[in-house]
């Protein structure tokens, strides 16, 4: 089964590209590059995942990669590039939105991990507006097909973010979403390739969040409810959990 790979450059990314090198055959990597300009962000990253480098990175992979400028996704030549791979199934995260001629291309279809449950909220900075919207039991990721809206594919599996703890702050609590994402993906990869685990019709959209949703007065906002979000959540997990099922 033919796999490829679509996501960006910074430790989180390269991390998913190792987990699931570790036991599957992939023939491409796309890497898009993505501006990161929060210094706090990134140090975060870093103690979470570690200082993995990119440069050094790729020089010791034996896949064949492709490093793709930032929103240049959906050009001619990564179209054409795909086109040419033929892949059973692309899997991404952290990449730009895909044009509809890219996600027809994989035969089974593209899985995208997004971090957040879909029923709650879509978009970028799920996580984060889980923490603003008093969602916290929607603090976690959604394994879903891509389709030509947003995060609104077939649902194929989720996963709240189980190792919270008291004291979490926002940058740890995404570190620790994506680290969930990653494991869910690797563990249910070969089920979703073999057709054993079928998506779900998302039937209730979450509300749509985009960048320019994020200010810099909400992000404040939301840096500082974190930790005590955090820990009424854990204190009455049970309650907000029943809140928010999980779609499967």
């Amino acid at each position: 089964m033919t796999k490829v790979i679509i996501t960006s450059t910074y430790p989180r990314h390269l991390t998913y590209v190792s987990e699931i090198l570790k036991n599957n055959n992939v023939s491409h990597i796309f890497f898009e590059k993505k501006p990161q300009s929060d210094y706090e962000f990134s140090t975060a990253e870093i103690e979470y995942f570690g200082d993995i480098k990119f440069n050094e990175f790729v020089s010791s992979l034996s896949v064949p990669y492709t490093i793709v400028e930032h929103k240049k996704i959906n050009t001619k030549k990564i179209k054409k590039a795909l086109k040419k791979i033929n892949p059973y199934v692309i899997l991404t995260f952290g990449c730009g939105l895909l044009e509809e001629k890219i996600i027809k291309t994989a035969e089974l279809g593209i899985i995208n991990i997004h971090t957040g449950l879909v029923q709650k909220h879509r978009g970028v900075d799920s996580c984060y507006w889980a923490i603003y919207c008093d969602h916290p039991e929607a603090i976690g990721c959604t394994l879903h097909f891509i389709n030509k809206g947003i995060d609104s594919g077939h649902v194929l599996a989720q996963k709240r973010t189980s190792d919270l703890e008291s004291g979490d702050n926002i940058y740890s609590v995404f570190m620790k979403t994506c680290n969930t994402g990653i494991n869910l993906l690797c563990n249910n990869l070969y089920n979703i390739e073999t057709k054993n685990l079928c998506g779900k019709v998302l039937k209730n959209k979450g509300k749509l969040f985009m960048s320019k949703h994020m200010d810099n007065k909400t992000f404040n906002t939301i840096r500082i409810m974190c930790p005590n979000t955090i820990t009424r959540y854990l204190q009455y997990k049970n309650e907000y959990d029943s809140r928010t099922p999980l779609i499967c």
